[in-house]
């Protein structure tokens, strides 16, 4: 089954190559984006209870802040779970200034070492195929 998150995956595979991520390219809250996360996560699942994953490890996330070749400024924050290799992600833009986080994509993923590892190496020269929710507001 092909859906939009298994082509946001796909789309950020292709571009994985192109540049490594620096440690941190701006400054941003990162607890209030992984609480926003985990509370956007908690409700699909509220919402969805047949599509929630087993034992998601909320106090684990891996948190990675990307700054793109757009100079567009995005926070991947994704948790593991209990099943298998599966785990949770939500994608963050932030907007304006001051920088306010804004849920760009969220979804499920069948292997979660494979994303984070995607995501580890994006940086200013990759192109993300994400819609600009900046923009959009």
């Amino acid at each position: 089954m092909r859906t939009a998150r298994h082509r946001v995956l796909v789309c950020l595979a292709a571009l994985s190559g192109l540049a490594s991520a620096a440690d941190t390219p701006f400054r941003f809250d990162r607890q209030p984006t992984i609480e926003l996360a985990v509370a956007h996560i908690r409700a699909e699942f509220e919402k969805h209870p047949q599509a929630a994953l087993p034992g998601v490890d909320f106090e684990h996330p891996l948190v990675v802040a990307v700054r793109d070749g757009a100079q567009r400024r995005f926070v991947f924050v994704s948790f593991t779970s209990t099943l298998a290799k599966w785990g949770e992600y939500v994608i963050f833009e932030l907007c304006g200034s001051p920088a306010h986080a804004v849920m760009n994509r969220a979804g499920k993923v069948i292997d979660i070492d494979f994303f984070r590892e995607v995501v580890s190496k994006l940086g200013p020269t990759t192109k993300l195929a994400l819609p600009n929710v900046c923009a959009a507001g």
